[in-house]
């Protein structure tokens, strides 16, 4: 394995560079014999050294099958006056040494006991945990949630601090508060580290300094995206100055704290917190994948980075349905009778009231568990009712007695009266009502897809047609519908003979996100009534109107598009994409970049983009601009400066799953987009067009696992 090491911090006046390469950590105070080698490279034997001259830079290498512990030191005479370190692993990937006090690479486990690398503390396993094969080339400990945990014997001693750790949430029980990482039992008296998740889901970080509920907290987030996931956790204590949480690398989540100089309470435990904090014990469920290290130093931001970079490849790729509740329709057990005679019932994959007499309508519930959703999210339902005229069910959502949110069929809440033909929303909190449709027979399947935007703060209805989603219908966004615990199949008044059955209900969070400029977000200059919300005026004339993922119910396509956005705008906000817990990110290349921005700050905005999405875990789908045709005033130049960036720049940006490039399907004879597809200000998409790009992104993206 090659590898150039380049001396920047050290002085080039002392007298010497040395090289010591091992596959045992290296004691700088032992430090291996000498080994003289007249050339740049070296078998890595276990103490093995070379000899480096007094030069800015020095290659090694060695067996390209092992890792190795490399230590660089600058001697003056015979003593060591400074020194780096790294530990190299055989794909080339690099993480620091300096300051590691334990390290858990999960290795030759024997019995309870999961060996400390660097010698000292050793990890015993408690209460049932296991060490199965993890995911990321090694072991992992698994926890289920009752009583596991890893007891390390380490104690923070004060001052500042790093811990590193691959974690896979299997579930949040925020009754317990699931601790990753803990120091201490009683909060007004101990001192000490804590990692935990509280009851809104919140990944936070602090350190407790013998203060009633003072840890100087930091929170990193929504933790319940990353359920059923893989991310990489650091926190960073700097004494005095700063708690950091970082995700992915990425940081997520900073704030103040003040000087500790005691030794943290009690030793710290993985995976749980046996020593009783009030309300009890905390346990985790899920996985801690291999190599948890701890450093009694402040790491920083492009050291974090090396320890995300260690395994981010080797996390795997999942695309499932992302749901965070579902239920099929095919089980009874959760569902008990509110009212009424006629008895909730299952039949293939629907649970259903069924017909009886219209005096005696019925009732049936069942709970929901939704984690709190801080982002965007989706509920998927499929329905169907009978159609019969004077008559009405709905299914209800509530949370404990409170209505929050019916969806009716044969009801116009619009009007307050029964309607044959018609569905119908309404938000029972701000009394909102929306009709969704009309003039259509309900006794047959009806699914729609209910979009949560917390960026817009809006509730979107849609439809699920043989080419995509169609919009229905919209209403402000409501707090407590976050909150709901409750769903209810309802046969309404005077309407017992009206059968009612669902056929599955499903939350979830989005498996597919878009951002850009108007492009992305359907915006049409030329509607006469832009009746949606801010960035997206009519979100019926988009691509992602067009989009279907075969064989998936979670097909839906986010979209935080927003007019006039350039590709650094864009990359401000990238969050309202990333942070949402997809598996694909499509990043539009901006149209308003060409009023002036260097071909090299857009290559850099659009990085940034993609290395935001890639952080998040998810896949990155950069797609093209538009190139106006002659009916555009900044024709050809906008034109030209599209298609020079895309052919000539778009190869710099790294970390692209697939670049697509929709002037393919969209242009004319003469490579700019065809009037046909277009408003006539030569650059938005009209219908047709949209539909165009969706029909292409259909064909063209590429879902192979």
């Amino acid at each position: 394995m090659p590898l150039k090491i380049v001396f920047r911090e050290f002085n080039a006046s002392e007298d010497g560079l040395r090289f010591y390469v091992s596959s045992t950590p290296i004691d700088p105070g032992n430090p291996p014999v000498p080994v003289d080698e007249t050339g740049d490279s070296t078998t890595l034997t276990d103490e093995s050294a070379l000899f480096g001259a007094n030069a800015v830079s020095h290659t090694v290498s060695w067996d390209e099958t092992q890792n190795a512990f490399v230590r660089v030191a600058a001697f003056k005479g015979d003593n060591e006056v400074a020194s780096q370190e790294w530990y190299y692993e055989a794909d080339g990937s690099q993480v620091p040494l300096a300051g590691l006090d334990f390290w858990y690479p999960l290795t030759n486990v024997s019995g309870g006991t999961v060996p400390d690398a660097m010698g000292t503390y050793d990890g015993q396993l408690m209460g049932g945990a296991t060490v199965v094969a993890g995911a990321l080339g090694g072991s992992a400990i698994d926890f289920d949630g009752d009583g596991d945990y890893l007891a390390t014997g380490y104690r923070t001693s004060g001052g500042s601090y790093t811990l590193s750790l691959w974690v896979k949430p299997r579930s949040l029980n925020t009754t317990d508060n699931p601790v990753l990482y803990a120091e201490v039992s009683n909060t007004a008296n101990d001192i000490g580290a804590f990692l935990w998740v509280t009851s809104s889901n919140q990944l936070e970080f602090g350190h407790f300094k013998q203060v009633s509920g003072n840890y100087d907290g930091v929170s990193a987030g929504d933790f319940s995206l990353y359920t059923g996931g893989m991310v990489h956790v650091c926190v960073v204590r700097e004494d005095g100055v700063a708690h950091r949480v970082y995700l992915n690398g990425e940081l997520a989540a900073e704030g103040p704290c003040t000087s500790v100089t005691g030794q943290a309470s009690y030793p710290g435990t993985l995976g749980g917190n046996p020593d009783a904090m009030n309300p009890g014990p905390r346990w985790f469920d899920g996985i801690i994948e291999r190599d948890v290290r701890m450093y009694n130093r402040v790491l920083d931001a492009a050291e974090v980075q090396q320890l995300y970079a260690e395994h981010a490849a080797d996390v795997p790729f999942t695309l499932d349905e992302n749901f965070v509740f579902t239920d099929e329709g095919d089980d009874l057990t959760p569902w008990s009778q509110v009212s009424g005679s006629n008895t909730v019932s299952t039949a293939g994959s629907e649970v259903y009231l069924p017909a009886g007499s219209s005096s005696s309508p019925s009732t049936a519930k069942r709970s929901l568990s939704i984690p709190a959703m801080a982002t965007d999210s989706l509920i998927f339902v499929k329905m169907r009712a009978s159609y019969l005229s004077g008559k009405h069910a709905y299914l209800l959502f509530l949370n404990g007695s409170t209505q929050l949110l019916y969806l009716n069929f044969g009801y116009d809440w619009v009007a307050g009266a029964t309607s044959l033909g018609t569905v119908s929303v309404l938000n029972t909190v701000n009394t909102v009502t929306r009709v969704l449709e009309t003039g259509v027979d309900y006794s047959a399947p009806r699914e729609y897809a209910i979009h949560i935007d917390r960026k817009f703060d809006q509730i979107s209805f849609y439809l699920r047609e043989p080419t995509g989603w169609k919009l229905l219908n919209s209403m402000p966004y409501f707090s407590a519908f976050g909150a709901a615990n409750e769903v209810r199949l309802v046969q309404g008044a005077s309407s017992g003979d009206m059968e009612i059955a669902l056929d599955y209900l499903s939350w979830a969070r989005p498996n597919f996100a878009s951002i850009g400029d108007s492009i992305t977000a359907g915006h049409n200059f030329f509607d006469p009534d832009p009746t949606f919300y801010a960035g997206i005026d009519d979100v019926r004339n988009s691509w992602q109107g067009h989009f279907q993922f075969a064989g998936l119910r979670n097909n839906f396509v986010v979209n935080k598009g927003v007019g006039s956005n350039t590709s650094a705008m864009i990359t401000s906000r990238i969050g309202d994409a990333a942070g949402l817990g997809a598996k694909y990110v499509f990043v539009q290349a901006s149209n308003n970049d060409a009023s002036g921005v260097p071909q090299s700050t857009r290559t850099s905005s659009i990085q940034g983009s993609v290395d935001a999405v890639t952080a998040s875990g998810a896949r990155c789908v950069l797609y093209n601009a538009i190139y106006p045709n002659a009916n555009n005033a900044n024709h050809p130049g906008s034109a030209a400066y599209a298609q020079d960036w895309w052919e000539n720049y778009r190869s710099q940006v790294t970390g692209v799953y697939q670049a697509i490039d929709v002037m393919a399907a969209l242009a004319d004879g003469a490579g700019y987009i065809d009037p046909a597809y277009c408003e006539s200000d030569g650059i938005h998409p009209n219908a047709a067009g949209f539909g165009v790009m969706g029909d292409y992104f259909q064909t063209t993206f590429s879902h192979t696992e």
